[in-house]
């Protein structure tokens, strides 16, 4: 355990066998802590499933539960290991150096640092860019997933007021991804017409299918009765509420106002025209109360049996598909215009539709197993980056990974690298060693160890030159 900790002074008692005191216990805990997360989830979501909220004994609702521990189970695959698995090592090195002034470098598949590193460097490595888009992946795909787990138990009261302590199908965060999506969509699109055709023409055609998508699809969305009241998160809502008149000195504002609106709207008219229920939502705006447009627009109402409060399930329907064909439809007729005028190809700015529908149609059950599907993937690509360490024979004294730690951490220490590799005893560990061994830097400095001669001596070349090892820093 030393090698993990340099410094630390914890020593094995003299009784405890070799394979137990070499065993790599830190990182193994963390393949132990992803698994126990993993079952974890799946225990939860069997407890949450049909579970009446008002019941549920936990301080923490479902969802998050299960999002905390996703991330902490990630997190702790990913930086388990003492520098993660060492994929590429190298030095630098001069003739007559002292072995404490040698700089060592290493590259890692599960290390944020040293995949960043290696990236800098302009070392394109695909599992440096694995570490990277896993590292910041995995926890965001594993927190926003589950959000949307636990869905459908809420309470009838007698009065017509429905108190949903979670979040809604349809007020998941599936439509804050879009809100966002459709503002990088109508900035995009309009950024890229006033570059590329003269800023007259540009706003033309924007007015111009923006009245046309107006006055098309206007019976679809309502555009009264809409107000910031009864949704308190601004940042997710930037813009002020107000009749859709499309001006020529804020074309790209107009636009989104429009879309954002026609978000929380829903083809039915508003929360007026159907049931008037209020929605709690503990998770967007911390337990107030706000009129949810879309959820009551498309909720099913159940029959109350009797007076008094019902535990009952509901089932939300998605009101996304119609506008979301509409924000296409807009989108390609800018961009076949900006063709026609420029007589270049124009990318269309929105979402493949087998995409869209998998965000948006797919319910609790694809989210919670997509949550899963991140743990497990954690799990399985940790083991894979480090199945040369984990099939190393346990009776070697030491693997190549404890044996680059203890020459890479402790540079200034009495023990030199030829004291280290003489606790081998064969040539296994430094066979494992070269393998590890092999990356370049920038000017080709390669590390090449060796043992030769009739004395067996350990030594180094770098860029074809010999370093043979001393016995005496």
């Amino acid at each position: 355990m030393k090698f993990f900790f340099p410094g630390w002074k914890l020593s094995w008692p003299a009784w405890v066998p070799d394979w137990l005191r070499l065993f790599p216990w830190v990182s193994f805990c963390s393949i132990l802590v992803g698994i126990a997360g993993f079952i974890a989830n799946i225990i939860l979501r069997a407890k949450a499933v049909g579970h009446p909220v008002a019941e549920w004994p936990y301080p923490l609702e479902p969802q998050m539960l299960v999002s905390g521990i996703s991330m902490i189970s990630v997190a702790s695959l990913t930086f388990g290991f003492k520098n993660g698995g060492i994929i590429g090592f190298w030095v630098r090195a001069r003739r007559g150096m002292s072995l404490s002034e040698v700089h060592y470098v290493r590259e890692s598949t599960t290390s944020m640092a040293e995949a960043m590193k290696a990236v800098k460097r302009g070392k394109a490595l695909w599992v440096a860019w694995m570490s990277i888009i896993f590292c910041v992946v995995a926890c965001g795909n594993a927190w926003f997933w589950s959000h949307s787990m636990y869905q459908g138990d809420v309470t009838i009261r007698n009065n017509g007021t429905l108190d949903v302590h979670i979040t809604p199908d349809i007020m998941s965060f599936h439509i804050y991804i879009l809100s966002f999506h459709v503002y990088i969509m109508s900035f995009h699109v309009a950024k890229h017409l006033s570059q590329s055709t003269s800023c007259r023409a540009s706003w033309s055609w924007m007015r111009k299918e923006a009245n046309i998508f107006c006055s098309e699809y206007f019976p679809l969305f309502s555009q009264s009765r809409f107000s910031y009241e009864f949704f308190p998160n601004l940042f997710f809502l930037p813009l002020e509420p107000r009749p859709f008149h499309v001006v020529q000195h804020d074309v790209r504002l107009e636009i989104l106002t429009k879309m954002v609106r026609d978000l929380y709207n829903t083809k039915f008219g508003t929360i007026h025209r159907q049931w008037h229920w209020r929605f709690s939502d503990d998770v967007i705006d911390m337990g107030s109360s706000y009129r949810s447009h879309i959820a009551a627009g498309y909720a099913i109402k159940p029959e109350i049996q009797k007076q008094g409060v019902l535990p009952c399930r509901m089932s939300f329907l998605s009101p996304m598909t119609d506008i979301i064909e509409t924000y296409q439809e807009l989108a390609l007729r800018i961009s076949v215009l900006a063709a026609v005028d420029t007589g270049k190809t124009q990318p269309v700015q929105y979402w493949s539709e087998k995409a869209q529908r998998q965000w948006l149609d797919e319910r609790a059950q694809f989210c919670f197993l997509m949550a899963l599907v991140t743990s497990a993937s954690a799990i399985f690509i940790v083991i894979l980056t480090h199945w040369g360490f984990w099939e190393l024979p346990r009776g070697f004294t030491m693997s190549p990974i404890e044996l680059l730690n203890s020459v890479a951490h402790r540079p200034n220490s009495p023990q030199n690298i030829l004291g280290v590799l003489a606790k081998a005893k064969d040539d296994a560990s430094a066979w494992k060693l070269k393998k590890f061994a092999y990356e370049w830097d920038e000017i080709n400095e390669k590390l090449f160890i060796y043992r030769k001669g009739r004395d067996e001596k350990w030594g180094f070349e770098v860029q074809m030159e010999e370093h043979e090892l001393e016995e005496q820093l």
